[in-house]
């Protein structure tokens, strides 16, 4: 599960935990860095929910996984989960290029890119 803000990423926490019996999977996971969901990812072959902010997919540029089960629900990402532009910053230390939010989660997780443009 991913949001855009800490306390969505708060209030979410506190419902799948409350929930686990009716999700069927222990594992409930507030993540507290990219590093940390690598990790978690990593060491599941399937199942887990973690729950996380979209803004830890800028911390590096590292795989997470190359698992294909891997589901994304994103909550309130029409308000930053939707860009895949570069933007270009030209500055007197030299060039920085940067993407939104939506193109560091593509990356991630080898996503399609159809996948952030789905509404429900």
């Amino acid at each position: 599960m991913i949001t855009d803000r800490t306390d969505l990423d708060d209030q979410l926490s506190g419902q799948f935990t409350n929930a686990k019996k009716f999700i069927g999977d222990n594992t409930v996971v507030s993540v507290e860095s990219r590093c940390n969901l690598r990790e978690l990812i990593q060491g599941h072959q399937s199942g887990g929910v973690f729950l996380t902010t979209i803004h830890k997919f800028t911390e590096d540029t590292l795989l997470l996984t190359d698992r294909t089960n891997v589901i994304c629900i994103s909550d309130e990402a029409h308000r930053s989960q939707v860009n895949l532009d570069q933007k270009i910053k030209v500055t007197e230390k030299g060039v920085t290029k940067t993407y939104g939010f939506a193109k560091y989660l593509h990356d991630s997780l080898m996503l399609p890119l159809w996948v952030s443009r789905v509404r429900l």
